[in-house]
């Protein structure tokens, strides 16, 4: 489903001349199609975490200090 959402979300980006001179309709729909891809981005990244964490827990504490939904990413390790 993610490379279905992401294939057709770019279908409708690079079908648009002018993205900044969009009807609001058309906003709508494509707000549709970007929280669509976004929805199964983060079920994919989840599953990635688990993955990590059960396997490389390295990785994964890398992931825990510098993944995109906290306020203050950092590789720093700090106590």
């Amino acid at each position: 489903d993610l490379m279905w959402a992401i294939t057709h979300l770019t279908e409708e980006l690079e079908a648009r001349d002018n993205l900044s001179a969009l009807p609001e309709a058309d906003r709508k729909h494509l707000t549709g199609d970007i929280n669509r891809f976004y929805d199964r981005l983060v079920v994919e990244w989840l599953i990635y975490a688990e993955h990590l964490k059960a396997h490389y827990p390295y990785f994964y504490s890398l992931l825990l200090r510098t993944h995109p939904f906290q306020k203050e990413p950092s590789a720093v390790v700090k106590a």
